[in-house]
């Protein structure tokens, strides 16, 4: 049964609402046509859905092969989209009620379905916590374009992208690593297991883009073929978790950075998938080693290490060996991400306290005021051919490095934020600062990368999202 009351009608009358009968079972979804108001659709768990001419007391109805979950009507009112229990949407001809199109959706049991306000897209959401997009073409919705959801059903506590910007890699936290082609969300994920039993603290594509090394709290680092997915090397590091691993810019070396005060130095060999002894040098009395990174000249090779003391060493290769130049104090906290501008000559840090210091290389001293940070940077990097080096790119978007600049850049005007509402916590896609995209518990960012102008984020329930945006026009804000 329905019921339409008048809503011109004032609350205390004594008019009754008009009733629409004609369900056998319980009716799970109504919606009033955007262009024909006086078309009404309901859907019900007796598998079909009705339109209603309210002004005509005429009826269509429309039957699917299981109960109906929800519908929406498309914004010119052409099209009813209607989804029953499992994974099909049915698209119908809402003026003469013939079948247009059955589409399948990944998981199951979908609870909502609705068309975007320009009728470009139709959303379904599972009872799965997934939320899947489709495309429309030519007044149709395409199958070949719906947006598969990339998830393997285990938290994410690391994602990276490879240098030609096509693979993502996410690590988990129970040990897996999976791989995915950005430009291909349809194919399968690479899934590999590499022999880690625990968390993923680290990832570290090579710069050739071949090879991924990841570090555990299992206490071991190893390097898997991104092509294949196979193992090719594991790094032990005795009884320390592996918090950090970079590679030299060359790919000739690796270096892990542990949870007491070690850093383990490997010169690479794939050809014998054995380990020569590393060169392990030590930070200062720091607890453990949260930041790494290595120069990006080629002439000179210079390592960079942050503690947990919030002390900052480097290191110089002469031939073979590693050799210490000095240490400083850059942070009254745990030093957390290290960048070398990509001249070589200066040093970026950024502490858990929220701060951030330039460090001169030449001068040895650091380089104007401390820069307070909205959140802490675990990751900072100088992306070629995008940007300058007023800005870092970090997790949450780009950071300025000159405490003057409070606006974003027009290469970056996106960004990813934590917003407290009462005793609630929620997080945002912002732009210019300003909340554009909410993102709900169910995805709840675990790990995010930004690069051109896409977002990838790595969710606490296991889903990569890869969001796509124009270097045109401005979003909704709220």
């Amino acid at each position: 049964m329905i019921r339409i009351w008048d809503s011109w009608q004032e609350v205390s009358s004594d008019k009754s609402p008009r009733i629409l009968e004609g369900h056998s079972g319980e009716v799970s979804s109504v919606a009033f046509s955007p262009e024909r108001p006086r078309y009404l659709a309901s859907g019900s768990d007796d598998g079909t859905s009705k339109i209603w001419a309210l002004d005509k007391d005429e009826v269509l109805t429309l039957k699917s092969d299981k109960p109906v979950t929800s519908i929406s009507f498309s914004p010119d009112g052409l099209r009813l989209a209607s989804s029953t229990k499992g994974s099909a949407i049915d698209i119908w001809d809402a003026v003469q009620g013939g079948k247009l199109e059955v589409m399948r959706a990944y998981g199951y049991n979908i609870r909502s379905i609705a068309f975007s306000p320009t009728g470009a897209y139709l959303a379904s959401a599972s009872q799965g916590s997934s939320v899947h997009l489709w495309s429309t073409a030519n007044g149709y919705i395409t199958k070949n374009t719906s947006l598969k959801p990339l998830n393997v059903n285990e938290p994410i506590s690391e994602l990276i992208v490879a240098p030609d910007g096509q693979t993502i890699a996410a690590g988990h936290k129970y040990g897996k690593v999976t791989l995915w082609n950005m430009n291909d969300v349809d194919a399968l994920p690479t899934v590999t297991q590499l022999g880690h039993e625990r968390e993923i603290l680290c990832l570290a594509f090579s710069p050739d883009g071949s090879s991924l090394a990841s570090g555990s709290s299992d206490r071991t680092a190893r390097v898997c073929d991104v092509a294949t997915g196979e193992e090719r090397v594991v790094f032990p590091t005795k009884d320390n978790w592996v918090r950090i691993v970079v590679w030299s810019p060359d790919g000739e070396y690796l270096a892990f950075g542990s949870s007491d005060n070690s850093i383990h130095i490997y010169k690479v060999d794939f050809q014998t998938k054995s380990c020569k002894e590393p060169q392990v040098v030590t930070h200062s009395d720091s607890r453990h080693v949260r930041a790494l990174a290595f120069s990006p000249g080629e002439r000179r090779l210079y390592l960079a290490v942050g503690g947990g003391d919030g002390k900052m060493s480097v290191w110089k290769k002469f031939e073979e060996d590693w050799e210490l130049q000095y240490t400083i104090n850059a942070h009254s906290n745990s030093v957390r991400s290290i960048v070398f501008t990509p001249d070589s000559r200066r040093i970026v840090s950024a502490a858990a306290d929220r701060t951030l210091r330039i460090w001169d290389c030449e001068a040895k001293n650091f380089v104007g005021d401390t820069i307070h940070t909205r959140v802490v940077h675990t990751q900072m990097r100088f992306e070629k051919g995008w940007g300058t080096l007023e800005y870092v790119v970090t997790p949450h978007g780009a950071q300025p490095l000159d405490p003057s600049i409070k606006s974003v850049p027009d290469w970056c005007p996106y960004g990813e934020y934590e917003y407290e509402r009462g005793d609630e916590r929620e997080h945002w896609i912002t732009w210019n600062d300003q909340k554009a995209i909410f993102l709900p518990g169910a995805f709840s960012p675990g790990a995010t990368y930004f690069m051109d102008h896409k977002l990838i984020v790595g969710t606490k329930s296991g889903f990569v999202l890869i969001f796509r945006f124009s270097d045109k026009g401005v979003p909704r804000l709220y």
